[in-house]
């Protein structure tokens, strides 16, 4: 009888055993392995709460300006999320708001703003619940002075800015317009939402344009490779598949060169030579620029869409050689573009955030390669013919440094335009890279943002 009992403890001792050995795994799968999934669910309350309780890290530019802080409130226990500039960093920093969640910096490095460890080692896992340290404060690339430059050239456009050290990747500023006061953003979020504007957008890696004229840098790369005849006679016009188009100003520039093509920026020489190279020819040179290749970037990005693909018949290819057809390109890809131009072939990953400071310890970015395909000489001579380009059409800078750039409109459905200009300083050994664009617009690249992309190059090289 006693036997029988003692026998049932045991076996009820077990199932308890088994119970709360249960419920503790249960507990550490949450804690441990889907922590990180969890702090980023946006419907996490506790995110919130550590929101209002727990003092965030700092955002600063790359030389120590604060740009966003956690302020504690009157009542000593909670801290609100301010601003240093209203709309200047909106779309870099981004907002972290417990009602409306968050975006740009303040989301991608929440963990290490609201430190949540994001290591991977469970032991380092377990010590961080029951240890407390300070949150990390992040240090950017972008240096205040250009970014409000660039922010002042681009004046009343819709469009963006890039400025980026083609030596390393490093984003000097990144300006998008609209934008909106982050400081007020409860108050406007309903008119936000509601507006066709795009304010939120983050419009240098977000937005996708038809890159007229600008692409046929790209096509450049793809002629020289194919060792094709560059010469040819431009009468102005050219026609595939009962399809005509002309050059700007239906001007006709007689026997040229690919230099002088790019110099006159002419159609015809692109669309008739686009016959001689393939679809996978003409992928090959985006893959080498970097396109479509997948890199860690802190803020929101989206693809480039090109039509290389089979059954593209010979016109739609030909429009695509001078940047029109079914095309649209982000900012963020022309940048690869012209980095890979200016720093003989080989581009770099862009990046945005310099330093990590946990508690003292720097974890700085280190500049890495994200494609060293594009030919030494190809490039050398890209740059070479588009510092021609910039002679011809008088885009020279200020102060007498010589740069190499291309412009680009693109003809959107709605009849207006989307302008580029790229544009590298010194034009020898380039330093500095500018992408501009300029969004929806009445006139040329020639009259907005070439003259833009210059004035901040000039600023950027004198500061």
């Amino acid at each position: 009888m006693k036997d029988k009992r003692d026998k049932k403890l045991i076996l009820v001792l077990i199932i308890v055993t088994a119970l709360f050995l249960a419920i503790s795994l249960y507990l550490l799968y949450f804690q441990i392995i889907k922590a990180d999934k969890l702090n980023k669910d946006p419907r996490n309350a506790r995110n919130f709460e550590d929101d209002v309780y727990a003092k965030r890290g700092s955002i600063l530019d790359r030389n120590g300006k604060v740009l966003a802080y956690s302020d504690l409130n009157d009542d000593k226990k909670t801290y609100t999320r301010k601003y240093s500039y209203n709309y200047l960093y909106s779309n870099i920093t981004g907002y972290s708001d417990p009602n409306l969640g968050k975006m740009g910096i303040e989301a991608y490095h929440n963990k290490d703003l609201a430190n949540i460890s994001k290591k991977d080692d469970i032991f380092t896992r377990l010590d961080s619940l029951v240890s407390e340290t300070n949150a990390s404060d992040v240090y950017l690339t972008i240096e205040n002075d250009v970014q409000e430059f660039a922010w002042e050239a681009l004046g009343d456009y819709k469009g963006s800015i890039i400025v980026a050290d083609p030596k390393t990747g490093a984003i000097l500023a990144i300006v998008s317009k609209p934008s909106f006061n982050v400081n007020n953003l409860r108050a406007d979020w309903e008119k936000l939402i509601a507006s066709e504007d795009g304010n939120l957008l983050n419009r240098p890696s977000q937005g996708l344009y038809e890159p007229g004229s600008v692409f046929k840098v790209v096509s450049s790369v793809a002629f020289l490779r194919s060792g094709m005849d560059l010469n040819y006679n431009d009468k102005g016009s050219a026609t595939i598949a009962e399809h005509t188009i002309h050059n700007y100003g239906k001007k006709a520039y007689g026997e040229i060169s690919l230099e002088e093509a790019l110099m006159y920026s002419s159609n015809t020489y692109f669309y008739e030579k686009s016959k001689e190279i393939s679809n996978e020819e003409y992928t090959q040179v985006l893959k080498d620029f970097g396109i479509s290749k997948d890199y860690d970037f802190s803020l929101p990005k989206k693809s480039s869409i090109f039509p290389f693909k089979a059954g593209l018949s010979d016109l739609e290819k030909a429009n695509a050689a001078f940047g029109q057809g079914n095309m649209y390109m982000t900012p963020m890809d022309m940048l690869l573009v012209a980095m890979g131009i200016a720093n003989d072939g080989e581009v770099y990953k862009p990046y945005i955030v310099e330093t990590i400071d946990r508690n003292g310890i720097k974890q700085d970015t280190e500049p890495s390669v994200l494609s060293s395909n594009i030919e030494a000489e190809y490039a050398k001579t890209i740059r070479n013919y588009l510092t021609s380009t910039v002679r011809y059409n008088g885009y020279n800078l200020k102060s007498g440094i010589a740069s190499a750039g291309k412009t680009g409109t693109g003809e959107s459905a709605n009849g207006l335009n989307n302008n580029w200009f790229i544009n590298m300083a010194p034009a020898d050994n380039p330093k500095y890279v500018v992408v501009v664009t300029i969004e929806g617009s009445k006139q040329t690249a020639h009259n907005n943002a070439a003259p833009i992309g210059s004035r901040v190059l000039n600023y950027v090289l004198n500061r």
